[in-house]
């Protein structure tokens, strides 16, 4: 299998001369040797719930992961060999909190397990988009969060790839530099450390998060060794080939549990549409799973602000009943041993300096349309908020 790498020279050369046409994007493929794997369908008919279950087992036994976190490997798993029937390809973001955890093996027996794996542990946009838009490989990339940068081009590439008509990555190409838009619609699985907090949060809300820990002496069955065991999941793969050629996904349309909406539903619309299709225990396992998801931080600095002020509010209710000053306000938000607002400051010296300024709490606050007035409280008369103001832009986008 090649590693993405060896093509970023070749891409990025090209592309920096606008002179990289289809054909020589062909001719670098092969020149490079980029051969991924397709698996040969199973040559009889298969039981979607077996296969599902068998993969989920497979999967358990080598790691140690929730049983509802194998539910949804094993459902991304055959969507990546239907995805294409989806109107939607959720990522896949595996994350730990340490090294150590099983981050890399998951990854890997993911990759005998779909079709066109393609690993790298690094990649420029060039390569992804490209190979995204010729081969459709499944992306495996590991480390992101040693070198993924959120000022390059690669995330909103990456986001691309999460809606079929999501329109792609416009480059100018060839001698004339004509404008073409490539199609990056892929399965795409991203592994690191802290993964939420190192992507930008465009892309966790593209994500399905699966969470590990560090195993506990013998919480793993048996440890994966690639020779031993990855014959027996790329007969998995097979079967999971034939199932999906026997089905007709793409006008399935599941049932949402109550709540699940908006780009929660179209994430997960493909992988219970997998699950219904497959019956058995499958639809009730895989609901299982999707209310079981870590809820992933995906917060700005505002809305940070927003949700401690709501603390704040809650904390202190008898002396911000009408009007909340600006200074009594932030006074409140830096009390806490462990508050950001602080040494919102880091870089002065004096205490009273390194906490948020009232200017820097207007600013993080305007776009919610709350803006400092003079207010009066008793004979007290100060710029800060009305109380009803704050609770209602809290309600908006804080609910309960």
């Amino acid at each position: 299998m090649t590693n993405v790498k060896q093509l970023d020279e070749y891409f990025d050369k090209a592309e920096a001369r606008g002179k990289t046409t289809s054909a020589t994007k062909d001719e670098g493929a092969q020149q490079k040797g980029i051969n991924l794997f397709q698996p040969e369908p199973w040559p009889e008919p298969v039981s979607g719930a077996e296969v599902l279950t068998d993969v989920a087992e497979s999967l358990r036994k080598h790691m140690a992961m929730r049983r509802v976190d194998t539910y949804t490997a094993a459902l991304w798993c055959v969507h990546c060999h239907c995805f294409d029937q989806f109107q939607h390809s959720p990522l896949l973001a595996i994350s730990a909190p340490a090294p150590e955890c099983g981050k890399s093996v998951l990854l890997s027996l993911i990759g005998a397990l779909v079709p066109r794996p393609q690993s790298t542990d690094n990649m420029s946009p060039a390569p992804f988009f490209r190979l995204a838009e010729s081969h459709k490989p499944t992306f495996l990339i590991d480390e992101v969060d040693s070198w993924f940068k959120k000022d390059n081009d690669l995330p909103s590439a990456i986001n691309a790839s999460f809606e079929k008509n999501g329109g792609g990555v416009l480059r100018c190409v060839g001698d004339k530099h004509e404008v073409q838009s490539f199609n990056t619609y892929t399965p795409v699985a991203l592994c690191g450390i802290n993964v939420a907090r190192r992507i930008m949060p465009a892309t966790v809300t593209r994500s399905i998060l699966i969470e590990l820990q560090r195993a506990l002496p013998g919480e793993v069955s048996i440890s994966f060794d690639q020779r031993s065991h990855r014959q027996n999941l790329l007969t998995l793969n097979r079967k999971i080939a034939r199932w999906v050629a026997d089905q007709n996904l793409q006008d399935c349309d599941p049932t949402m549990p109550p709540g699940v909406v908006n780009r929660k539903a179209d994430k997960w619309r493909p992988l219970l549409a997998i699950a219904d299709a497959a019956g058995g225990r499958w639809p009730e396992w895989a609901r299982a799973a999707l209310n079981s998801e870590p809820t992933a931080t995906i917060e700005t600095r505002e809305i940070e602000l927003l949700s401690d002020i709501t603390e704040v509010l809650k904390v202190y209710s008898h002396l911000f009943v009408d009007v909340v000053f600006t200074k009594e306000l932030i006074r409140a938000l830096c009390e806490p041993e462990e508050s950001i607002w602080k040494d919102y400051n880091s870089k002065k010296h004096l205490p009273d300096e390194r906490c948020l300024q009232p200017r820097q709490l207007a600013n993080l606050l305007k776009d919610f349309h709350l803006r400092p007035r003079e207010q009066r409280k008793g004979a007290d008369k100060r710029r800060g908020f009305k109380r009803k103001d704050l609770d209602a832009v809290i309600a908006r986008y804080l609910p309960a």
